[in-house]
């Protein structure tokens, strides 16, 4: 047959060698170190077993050495460059055969146009959609021992599709003899493979777990830095307020300290008394990076002159879903309530915790409004009716939900509030 003729293990073949050059260089850029994959390729000259053979030795080299993401990048191109150009090259040289009974050199010239042209729309296609190729390519070196197990699939295709060329051609003895070896072997070592991509996913799972305490730490430092602040400022205000007060005494008006003395007293026993209410209406919640967050947020209000009001139905001591993101969500909802606040004549906010008897609980912001809000506009990027801000909080607040299963937000408003309710429930 044709085929056999073309591509006969005991012949010099040309056409798959040069195709899968050409395929390698336009799945990856040709700079200097990028091209010293490509003798490689040579070995596809002298027949498809010698390819694998050789492909086994950088196997192994890359399962015991260390490899960084960028030689692992351009082993995945290597490997499906030479096992998409065999291949092709047999459908193509099988198909020109059947038109006319072309010689071996004839039909290896021949097949290089068809190759050229889905090479050409290949690097069209690339081109188009580079930055797309570029960010799955960096998820992608974020795991490497992810992409090497990707290499090893695209190798154990490799492996069936020479097995299929391999076996129209009925080779024997010695070549038989390695091609046995090489798929032997490559099982073993796509056992141990995947062993270690579980090592690694174990501790990739673990760094982020830290990374997210991590975080809750520095959250919890902010907090702490903001209380700092707080009680600086106070006995800021207390400095000023004696100071006003010994200008009475100064002056031996008796009457006016005594009327100063008493609206100072009755000034700090409402505010006071205001955080006492607050301490006390938090008592439920024992999630502490939550009242850690909650608490100078509606201490800040009430200095804002904004009526706080806190429900909480039972007690809460844990949450179902990741901790940090509904920190993340509860600090931009609570900031985004307190811009609103500002503007308002007789602000208002509301804190309400329903927790649920099959575990799940709700959290709800809601804040008093000057006029309805347009719902679809309020979640975009860069749209805000809020001054000197990016309009970034809601945006990023929706895609926090939308990549937690976990998590649900429905909102509601009349012409006077509006309510963002979380609802955290195992998805």
């Amino acid at each position: 047959m044709a085929i056999n003729l073309l591509f006969a293990c005991s012949k010099f073949v040309f056409n798959p060698f040069l195709f899968s050059i050409f395929l390698y260089l336009i799945l990856i850029p040709s700079r200097k170190k990028d091209i010293q994959l490509l003798p490689l390729c040579g070995s596809l000259i002298f027949g498809y077993q010698w390819g694998l053979l050789v492909i086994i030795i950088v196997q192994i080299f890359t399962l015991f050495v260390s490899v960084k993401s960028q030689w692992t990048h351009r082993i995945f191109c290597l490997y499906l460059a030479m096992a998409s150009a065999p291949p092709v090259s047999e459908f193509l040289g099988m198909t020109f055969a059947m038109i006319y009974p072309f010689s071996d050199l004839t039909l290896n010239l021949i097949c290089l146009v068809p190759e050229a042209l889905l090479c050409l729309g290949l690097y069209s296609l690339m081109s188009n959609y580079q930055p797309i190729i570029n960010g799955i390519r960096i998820e992608l070196s974020k795991n490497l021992q992810f992409f090497r197990t990707v290499c090893w699939i695209l190798w154990g295709l490799m492996i069936i599709d020479y097995s299929l060329i391999l076996a129209s051609m009925k080779i024997e003895g010695k070549a038989f003899i390695i091609f046995v070896f090489v798929y032997l072997f490559t099982f073993v070592l796509l056992i141990i493979n995947f062993m270690l991509m579980i090592i690694q996913n174990h501790q990739l799972t673990e760094t982020k777990v830290r990374s997210a305490e991590t975080k809750q730490i520095f959250a919890y430092t902010d907090q702490l830095e903001a209380a700092n602040l707080s009680l600086r400022k106070n006995r800021h205000d207390y400095r000023n307020s004696l100071l006003a007060l010994d200008g009475y005494l100064h002056d031996a008006d008796i009457v006016g300290a005594k009327s100063y003395l008493r609206e100072l007293i009755d000034y700090h026993n409402d505010l006071h008394s205001a955080t006492h209410a607050l301490f006390t209406s938090l008592a439920n919640l024992k999630v502490k990076p939550l009242k850690y967050l909650v608490l100078p947020k509606l201490i800040q209000a009430q200095h804002m002159g904004v009526k706080v009001t806190v429900e909480i139905n039972k007690e809460l001591t844990e949450i179902p879903g990741n901790l940090v993101d509904l920190t993340r969500c509860l600090g931009i909802l609570l900031d985004n309530a307190l811009q609103a606040c500002i503007s308002q004549p007789s602000p208002q906010l509301n804190l309400i915790v329903n927790r649920y008897g099959n575990g799940a609980c709700s959290i709800t912001v809601q804040n008093t409004i000057s006029q309805q809000l347009n719902l679809k506009q309020i979640f975009v990027p860069g749209i805000t009716n809020k001054a000197n801000h990016a309009g970034l909080g809601l945006a990023n607040l929706q895609e926090i939900v939308d990549h937690n299963s976990d998590f649900s937000l429905s909102i509601r408003q009349d012409s006077q509030t509006i309510a963002f309710e979380l609802l955290l429930q195992k998805g």
